[in-house]
């Protein structure tokens, strides 16, 4: 990667903390990512993808999210007289805690703990930071003055004094059950927090451990639970995956504030028994008879054969997963397909769909450049208005982690065009802000399928590589494993891409990769269909041992599995031709041996999968697969 400016660095320096960061406009305070502090991420792909493209952008994050909660000193609105009269007040002089010096002279102040974000409720100029509110962080520039350190403390706990100040002023909830610890209470707080462990919502040292247990145990006895049975279930489930785990008797003092200081009444949130709640309900009306799950021979000759959607590469009614590292060119691909599906055209890697009509293409980044620059560079690539009207729709993708964004989604997509032939979901990872890509796959599974059979569409969903290619995607295997099609995506230099079809379940997989070539149309890049053959020349002009280049000279050889292979001379002389120029044997054979010297040495690493060691030296193949 080029060298990163002062904020890029700073930027990856506290996504690696943990603390989740987004763009601001360059010397100044506003977001400059379409959904503001909602996008703050810890991804290092995005991370990079922002502060490349504008390496002086400043850097503003959610503390929240982070687990802390920040004082903003206002200097304008004598903030700092305020903060000096409250401290003297409630004892806080010797108060040591991070600060930073915001560019007009005030401070920011960090705690550890979660809080309100308010204006003025602690007194005039005295602002705080916390759920839903955003800062900037050095070495971040506005009106040409930096944001910079003050002191090098750690984060001290939000004085209690604050924490009471910032409470709202609501009445508390009563209680909805009249008896404590009933078992469906209890198997309610059961569910709770193995969901919450599950989803790795625990309690970690020195980033808010202590506010994140309080607020469990509150949970815990809105649910109708008693104190000690609280203590008991924390100790048992909750406490053991905390970061570390907390020693009993501090874990039972937290307990004990929870109920003492908590706002509402044990059983808030408590549900009756089910006899009680339905004792005046009506009796049930009669179930109908049950569809059989199973299928006898006949009703299997009936199901519909299954139907490629763009051939060779995504089938109808199904999901199909598309995974590339960054900027590989995912996302223009998947245009591409989605444009030529709602206008009929072929597509950039050849095939023309074997359907046409609508196309949703769902994001939650870059909507502004798919509207604009990239889907005009791509009409006025294929002879069409830049502005002509087709069947394609592009809105924000569904929150996974939000049941009711999912219906909308799935509401208004029917709505703009009754039956899609595809949705697009980009990204994997951004539809599933604020979950486990592991841990939290099936909720995505259960979302891609749901949509196949609400739709009746295929579902594309882009998604990127871990840090370890060779291990699929970003997740682990269980993404591929689970969906119909699954394709990888690369980036091979001078705007080329090569895309590999390597799953398709109820189809042979195609043999070779789908090539194309991108070209500048504008601002944005459009892509078009390549031969193999050009494609390994292209990329044999560049790298002349590239693995497609050796592959495609195997190929030729038909060396395929080990009882075919041959000897690094052989391969090196398939590669490289006598040229005219070469007017002598010897001439040629010199450079055949400096060829299969590279080849030798590139054995051990990129070349690999291509060679059998043998007490002669390796001997090259092609995978007998």
């Amino acid at each position: 990667m080029q060298e990163v400016s002062p904020t890029h660095a700073a930027a990856l320096a506290l996504a690696a903390d943990g603390v989740p960061v987004f763009p601001c406009v360059v010397d100044g305070k506003e977001p400059a990512c379409p959904h503001g502090v909602n996008d703050a991420t810890t991804d290092v792909d995005q991370i990079n993808k922002w502060w490349i493209d504008n390496p002086r952008l400043n850097i503003g994050i959610a503390p929240d999210k982070a687990g802390m909660f920040v004082i903003d000193i206002d200097i304008k609105k004598h903030g700092e007289q305020t903060w000096a009269s409250f401290c003297a007040e409630h004892a806080l002089s010797d108060l040591q805690t991070y600060e930073v010096r915001t560019p007009s002279g005030g401070r920011h102040l960090y705690f550890d703990g979660h809080g309100p974000t308010s204006v003025d409720k602690i007194g005039p100029g005295v602002d705080t930071r916390g759920k839903g509110g955003y800062v900037l962080v050095p070495p971040s520039v506005v009106n040409g003055k930096r944001y910079e350190h003050l002191t090098d403390f750690g984060l001290a706990a939000i004085p209690a004094i604050v924490a009471t100040r910032l409470k709202p002023s609501v009445e508390p909830s009563r209680s909805r059950v009249g008896q404590l610890d009933l078992p469906s209470s209890i198997g309610r707080a059961r569910s709770y927090l193995v969901g919450i462990v599950q989803r790795g919502l625990v309690a970690v040292e020195f980033s808010g451990g202590n506010n994140r247990t309080f607020q469990v145990a509150c949970d815990v006895r809105d649910l109708g639970i008693s104190e000690p049975l609280c203590a008991s279930l924390l100790s048992e489930i909750f406490n053991p995956a905390c970061k570390p785990p907390w020693d009993e008797d501090d874990l039972t003092a937290i307990v004990s504030h929870a109920y003492e200081y908590g706002q509402n009444e044990p059983g808030a949130y408590g549900v009756a028994p089910a006899a009680e709640v339905f004792k005046h309900a009506p009796p049930p009306e009669p179930s109908k008879p049950v569809k059989n799950r199973f299928m006898s021979v006949d009703q299997m000759a009936k199901l519909p054969d299954p139907t490629w959607l763009v051939p060779e590469l995504l089938m109808c009614n199904s999901t199909a997963l598309y995974v590339g590292a960054w900027s590989s060119y995912k996302s223009f691909i998947a245009l591409d397909i989605a444009l030529a599906i709602a206008s009929g055209r072929s597509t950039a890697l050849g095939p023309t769909p074997a359907f046409t009509g609508p196309v949703i293409y769902s994001a939650r980044e870059g909507i502004v450049g798919l509207a604009k620059a990239r889907r005009r560079a791509w009409c006025i690539g294929h002879g069409m208005g830049e502005d002509e009207p087709l069947p394609f729709y592009l809105g924000p993708s569904p929150m996974v982690n939000d049941d009711a964004d999912c219906q909308s989604f799935l509401t208004d997509a029917k709505a703009v065009c009754g039956r899609p032939q595809l949705v697009v979901i980009d990204t994997l990872s951004r539809s599933m802000a604020g979950l486990d890509e592991t841990k939290d796959a099936g909720m995505f599974l259960q979302l891609a399928q749901g949509l196949v059979d609400e739709l009746g569409c295929c579902v594309l969903v882009l998604h990127h590589f871990g840090h370890d290619k060779s291990r699929n995607a970003r997740g682990g295997t269980i993404y591929p494993a689970n969906f119909d099609t699954y394709l990888e995506g690369e980036a091979k230099g001078q705007r080329r891409v090569e895309i590999w079809v390597k799953k398709q379940k109820d189809a042979e997989e195609r043999g070779k990769p789908f090539t194309a070539q991108g070209f500048k149309v504008g601002p944005a890049l459009m892509f078009k269909p390549t031969t193999n053959e050009d494609h390994i020349r292209a990329i044999a002009a560049a790298d002349p041992f590239a693995k497609e280049v050796v592959g495609a000279a195997l190929n030729q050889l038909n060396a395929i599995g080990p009882d075919e292979a041959v000897t690094t001379s052989i391969l090196a002389q398939q590669m490289f031709p006598r040229l005219e120029t070469e007017l002598t044997v010897e001439t040629y054979m010199a450079r055949i041996e400096i060829a299969a010297k590279t080849l030798q040495r590139y054995s051990h690493n990129r070349l690999i999968a291509y060679c059998s060691p043998s007490p002669t030296g390796p001997r090259w193949h092609l995978p007998p697969w």
